[in-house]
């Protein structure tokens, strides 16, 4: 079923869940880092300013003198700081203290000379319009160019008014001689870098720079969001919270309580028909008046609270509202594609940001349904199922609508103001910005019946996909220890505050049963972070809605043909998976986000001592994000059929951004790239492109900020490196101890004594022709255990980190490989079969036999030889097997190479391979004259 356009999917979840997928629309003065000069003409300046011998007609014609001196040497300093800007603002507007008119424009363009050429382009306009329109004193002319002298050295706040104290005195006997005509652009100098800014915005600006401020308007909307919802949910908690305790003392389900109190909203009792809910109704008949009003009163209580959600809409649009503020309630149904499509056509001239009402209630809708007019006067009816009956689940998904029609106009009103200001660039604005307009837009395109054929398979093949990838990791602690991997790695090489979050039990029942999470616990904190571009909640790689949908459909299914007796099994199922996706997600995930950027942002700012911009905060934000996964896709430029795409093909699209690519490109962050792709992205689109795609992978600065760049590549730097130490010191540590044990129980694999070459990974790497691989001997795969065939069993610790390292290490087959087993569960066994064909991987399985595997999840798969505990937590990797040995030995013995079957023998030792027989099998396989390997 699916809903109108007024209606609106439901998360089904009161947890802070943004959408998959900050503003400052400013243009921002970055003068390269070079020394300021020193202008010989400034001090020639005031020598003849302060000369009292000359007339000022003497004064102008010297100051002219000066002017064209300096002009040659000042037009080749290319930009300087906005500091000196300012102040060379500051300087013509406190030395023009001349008390002629004319006199005055005069100094004041001697003044624009003083200042570099890029600065004159853009104050000319705006401080001459100014020059001569006023009378004020020298004594506020004196502080304005004292304050600019502040300004321009960088004093602090003490040296600044030292400075000003001292412009005032000076300015002041100046002012007593002269008198000041321009002093009124003193009294206005508040205003001058707003006069500058807007004219800067008149002036052309490269395609480069409008890339920049489309973005600036997709990351402004997306935080916008993330934060309003936040908001939206931390009430919407609060009032389940309140809702609780209200059904602890009537000793009733808290959901159903919630369901109830819809109706008594909108002053109804239950519908008398089409419901079929006898809890509720039986519930309803139990409360008394008293009750009644106490649920009513809480419910108008937590309406007025979200009602600034639609109070935000309703000034944008300027929209009013019809509706009864005390019975009003937001009404989401059900419907199919018929009754979808007439409903469309009916309310097609209908406002959908207008409060009003079709369908007078709940109970009337639920009842009657609803005639809409159809051809020849006639009426057709709908039949109403509501999507949702629970009160707080309807104001959540009622908020969120408000929200993001809120600020997709707002989104919309930026982007046509661009293209007004710049109508050059129209094309490319809308281009951009097509990310967010496209999946917003009102309009409908015609459908063929083949495009409706192809939506339903596809839709059909996301929901099987989605199920498969969610079974995948049932029962699997691997994204906890994945998490904790990254948590640790941003805390220090001795994590203790992780391990405190990972084990603090008291903490995680709270969490799971009150919604009382970390993150609404310090929400100044969160806000502040959700602000700065920190995507919470679940990654988009874990569909829970649809993991949800798909499990009550089976459950539904399950329990109508075993007549409820697979409730037994299908009711714990569904616990299971609500309170793993709780703790995983809700708990663990946010937690770990929220400490990991409250701590970047104290290792960048020294604990405060360091201002830190915008944009730095929102490269530390997006660090946070592709260490932990969690990528807003659009804020990425990433189109949402591109996403689509990756989901369907791939098992965990979101991760692999994160941890595989982005998360390893950002050591190589740094000012002077970001400094050279800027420049580079001004030469053309090819430049542009490059920038563009180094900011995708992770290679350069999330918003293009040369500070930003530098801070992502300085903290990624010592993420990887502290990664890098924990997972060697874990590794090494796991392997001693297991090696430790295992020579106890299996003495006869260490007949020498336990050595460095025996905690190395006994796999097959031999025909690779590199043999014992450096990333596997400073990290090496700790030993766990030998299967039931014998073969040694290693973890793969701090696998986010080495992935890259090993595929680079042994390019192509590596990368064939471990893309073929990032593909999606539906289409898996065929590529891994490919892969295996193409690498001449041991693995022979057929596509049929790989294809039994793909609702398994990874924890029983990879356990069918040996149920281990590790196989909950890491992925793991096997040592030699019969098959390689066989055919490695073959071919070595029919070359002749005996040194190397030598070398090989601890090999087959350690995973159980018995050499006699192997090679009695062999040599009789030759006697045969089978000399195939």
């Amino acid at each position: 079923m699916e809903l109108n356009k007024f209606d609106f999917q439901p998360d089904n979840r009161f947890d802070f869940q943004p959408d998959e997928q900050d503003l400052n629309n400013k243009f921002d003065f970055q003068a390269d880092e070079v020394e300021t000069p020193v202008l010989k003409g400034k001090v020639e300046y005031n020598h003849i300013h302060n000369n009292t011998f000359l007339t000022p007609e003497q004064k102008v014609q010297k100051i002219k003198e000066i002017s064209n001196n300096e002009q040659e040497k000042i037009e080749r300093e290319h930009k300087t700081k906005m500091a000196k800007l300012y102040g060379g603002a500051a300087l013509e507007i406190g030395s023009a203290a001349i008390p002629f008119g004319g006199v005055a424009k005069l100094g004041g363009q001697a003044a624009l000379k003083l200042a570099k050429p890029a600065f004159s382009e853009i104050s000319k306009r705006a401080v001459a319009k100014n020059i001569g329109s006023g009378v004020a004193s020298g004594l506020a002319s004196g502080a304005m160019f004292g304050t600019g002298e502040g300004l321009m050295q960088d004093k602090n706040l003490s040296g600044i008014a030292d400075e000003t104290l001292k412009g005032a005195t000076e300015g002041a006997l100046g002012g007593s001689l002269i008198g000041g005509v321009a002093g009124k652009i003193a009294t206005k100098i508040g205003r001058t870098k707003d006069v500058i800014q807007k004219t800067r915005k008149r002036l052309p600006i490269s395609e480069s720079v409008i890339e920049d401020e489309v973005r600036n308007l997709i990351n402004a909307r997306r935080s916008n969001i993330d934060s309003a919802k936040f908001d939206a949910v931390e009430k919407i908690n609060k009032f389940i919270s309140r809702i609780d305790d209200i059904s602890k003392e009537l000793k009733v389900n808290p959901k159903n309580l919630r369901e109830v109190l819809t109706f008594l909203r909108e002053n109804e009792g239950l519908p008398t028909k089409n419901l079929n809910r006898p809890d509720l109704e039986q519930l309803f008949e139990n409360l008394d008046s008293n009750q009644r009003i106490k649920l009513k009163n809480l419910a108008q209580e937590h309406f007025n609270e979200m009602e600034t959600f639609w109070e935000n809409l309703s000034n944008l649009k300027g929209t009013k509202s019809s509706i009864n503020p005390h019975t009003y309630i937001s009404h989401i149904w059900n419907l199919g594609d018929k009754e979808k499509f007439a409903l469309d056509n009916y309310l097609r001239t209908k406002s959908g940001f207008e409060r009003r009402r079709i369908i007078p209630t709940y109970k009337e809708g639920i009842e009657k349904g609803l005639y809409i007019p159809a051809e020849n006067g006639l009426y057709s009816h709908i039949d109403l199922n509501p999507k949702t009956l629970d009160y707080a689940e309807i104001q959540k998904i009622h908020a969120d609508q408000l929200i993001d029609s809120t600020e997709n106009t707002k989104f919309l009103d930026g982007i046509k103001k661009l293209v007004k200001e710049n109508p050059k660039y129209s094309k490319k604005i809308y281009e951009l910005s097509d990310i967010v307009l496209n999946p917003v837009k009102q309009e409908k395109t015609a459908e063929t019946f083949a495009s409706k054929l192809l939506k339903k398979a596809g839709n059909t093949y996301d929901l099987v996909n989605n199920f498969a990838k969610g079974c995948k990791f049932l029962f699997n602690g691997m994204h906890a220890v994945a998490l904790t991997e990254s948590a640790a790695a941003h805390e220090g090489i001795i994590p203790i505050k992780t391990f405190k979050t990972l084990g603090n039990l008291p903490k995680i029942i709270d969490g799971i049963k009150n919604n009382n999470y970390e993150l609404f616990k310090n929400t100044p904190l969160a806000k502040k972070a959700i602000q700065d571009g920190v995507q919470f909640g679940a990654i988009s790689d874990i569909n829970i809605k649809d993991l949800n949908t798909f499990i009550d459909g089976i459950s539904n299914l399950a329990d109508k043909v075993t007549f409820g007796a697979s409730k037994i099994i299908t009711k714990p199922m569904k616990t299971y998976v609500d309170i793993n996706n709780k703790f995983l997600w809700n708990y663990l995930h946010n937690t770990y986000k929220l400490h990991a950027y409250d701590s970047l942002i104290k290792r960048a700012s020294k604990n405060g001592k360091i201002s830190l911009t915008d944009n730095m905060r929102k490269d530390i934000a997006q660090l946070v994000n592709d260490t932990f996964g969690g990528q807003n896709w659009e804020t990425l430029g990433i189109k949402p059929d591109t996403v689509q795409t990756a989901r369907r093909l791939m098992l965990s699209p979101d991760w692999n951004m994160s941890a595989t690519l982005r998360q390893s490109f950002a050591v190589f962050s740094s000012k002077a790239g970001q400094k050279f792709l800027n420049k580079f992205a001004e030469s053309g689109k090819f430049g542009s492109a490059v920038r563009e795609i180094s900011r995708k992978v992770g290679l350069s600065s999330f918003v293009n900020d040369v500070e930003g760049a530098g801070v992502r590549g300085d903290l990624a730097r010592k993420y990887f490196m502290t990664f890098l130490i924990q997972t060697a010191i874990y590794s090494n540590l796991i392997n001693a101890c297991n090696r430790k044990l295992d020579s106890i129980k299996n003495p006869d694999k260490y007949t020498d004594g336990i050595n460095y070459s025996s905690y190395s990974n006994n796999r097959f790497t031999e025909r690779d022709n590199t043999g014992k691989r450096v990333v596997e001997t400073l990290f090496p795969r700790p030993y766990i255990e030998n299967d039931k065939y014998g073969r040694e069993i290693y973890a793969r610790i701090g696998k986010q980190a080495l992935e890259v390292p090993e595929i680079v290490e042994d390019m192509p087959n590596s990368a064939i490989r471990k893309i073929a087993s990032k593909s999606s569960p539906l289409i898996n066994p065929v590529i891994t079969k490919l892969s295996d064909e193409y690498t001449d991987n041991w693995n022979k399985a057929s596509v049929k036999e790989r294809y039994k595997d793909t609702f398994t999840p990874f924890t029983i798969s990879g356990s069918k030889n040996r149920f281990s505990p590790v196989n909950m937590f890491y992925s793991t990797s096997k040592g030699l097997n019969y098959y390689q040995a066989h055919s490695y030995i073959k071919e070595c013995l029919l070359n002749g190479d005996f040194e190397s079957i030598e070398k090989f023998k601890p090999k087959l030792k350690a995973n159980q391979i018995d050499y006699k027989k192997l090679m009695k099998r062999i040599e009789w396989e030759i006697n045969e004259g089978n000399y195939d390997y």
